[in-house]
């Protein structure tokens, strides 16, 4: 069964991260998050981010890396959290990713980015937003250098599972689907899903019934995408209809909705969150229209770090986020993009993702 609540979640957003590494004797308590990135500022979907690079500190000590968060974010100011690298969660990591230096994870927010979860930052070159910045602290933890890589959500696992990334960090949601596709996850974030619809108009999602007769947008290929199209099944079951339309690009989506093209956008809090403040001030402001479950009654639905299924990774993942966790440089993380709403006490590896629909 759906649930559905009225609520307002979670506000603004920070930007992406370069990290620099310092000698423990050199670094100073930890601070409070901050923003930094590295990308492309290329709209194709062969984009790629050169590898972030660091300055190695001569030193006897623990190594500790500083990771810049929000560094060229649009709503956020510049913080920065320290990460001491841990010996032991690196000895875990295959030999092949160990000798590379680098970690390789696919980001999919092309091509115009995705605040507060990706995006290109101020600067036009760096990449910014929750998950790079997340992708910069696991990186941090294993000790390698960040080489991220934007593209398309479409072509995210494509070349995920052909073994062109290590990982995607991209606001993947964990499904039974994808882990039947073959891939694994280290859950770092609560997955939960938004109707978004300018402040002038009456509607609320109360349930699938209240979606009949609509005009509903939301981006391809998503977890998102996914349960509209089973709502509208359900509707069509009873007799019922309403109308889903697909925007790969978010200023699409925005563009429809404040011309009334579509009544609402459905996608995931912290994105529609970030859109609303915003669009506070503007001509047009819009706001929530309803928190909506995709997952059945008691499912927990969950982001993870995404892997090939068995490249030896999902483990160290899992292990680097708790570590951050437990040193409190997720808590940060979570302060930074205002995300407290859909924080973790735990990464998991593989928890319970949403079900194969019966019919499939």
């Amino acid at each position: 069964m759906i649930r559905a609540v009225i609520s307002a979640p979670a506000r603004r957003a920070s930007q992406p991260t370069r990290f620099r590494r310092v000698g423990a004797v050199a670094a100073a308590s930890m601070m409070v998050l901050g923003v930094a990135a590295c990308g492309s500022s290329s709209g194709d979907d062969t984009a790629a981010t050169p590898t972030e690079t660091g300055t190695e500190a001569a030193t006897d000590g623990p190594q500790v890396i500083t990771v810049d968060l929000a560094s060229a974010a649009q709503n956020a100011s510049p913080r920065s959290v320290d990460i001491e690298v841990s010996e032991e969660i690196r000895a875990t990591l295959p030999k092949d990713v160990l000798d590379s230096g680098k970690l390789v994870v696919g980001g999919g927010f092309l091509p115009s980015g995705f605040p507060p979860l990706g995006y290109l930052g101020t600067d036009t070159k760096t990449w910014t937003g929750s998950e790079p910045d997340m992708a910069r602290m696991v990186s941090a933890v294993f000790g390698l250098e960040l080489d991220w890589q934007p593209v398309t959500f479409e072509n995210l696992f494509i070349r995920l599972l052909s073994g062109e990334y290590d990982a995607a960090i991209s606001n993947v949601s964990v499904t039974e689907a994808r882990k039947e596709q073959g891939m694994d996850f280290a859950s770092y974030r609560i997955d939960t899903s938004a109707f978004e619809v300018l402040e002038t108009s009456d509607w609320n999602f109360e349930g699938v019934e209240s979606l009949e007769g609509k005009t509903v947008a939301t981006k391809p290929g998503t977890n998102q995408a996914a349960a509209l199209d089973a709502w509208q099944q359900e509707l069509r079951a009873m007799g019922k209809d309403f109308e889903i339309r697909y925007f790969g690009d978010i200023t699409g989506s925005y563009l429809a909705l404040d011309s009334g093209r579509i009544d609402a956008y459905y996608s995931s809090v912290p994105s529609i969150a970030d859109h609303i403040a915003k669009t506070a001030d503007s001509p047009r402001p819009t706001r929530f229209a309803g928190v909506a479950s995709t997952a059945p009654e008691g499912l927990e639905l969950l982001v993870g770090a995404t892997t090939a299924k068995d490249n030896g990774l999902v483990q160290p993942l899992s292990d680097a986020i708790n570590y951050l966790i437990e040193g409190g440089q997720y808590e940060q993380w979570i302060e930074t993009y205002n995300l407290g709403p859909v924080a973790i006490e735990k990464s998991e590896v593989n928890p319970p993702g949403l079900p194969i629909p019966k019919d499939s």
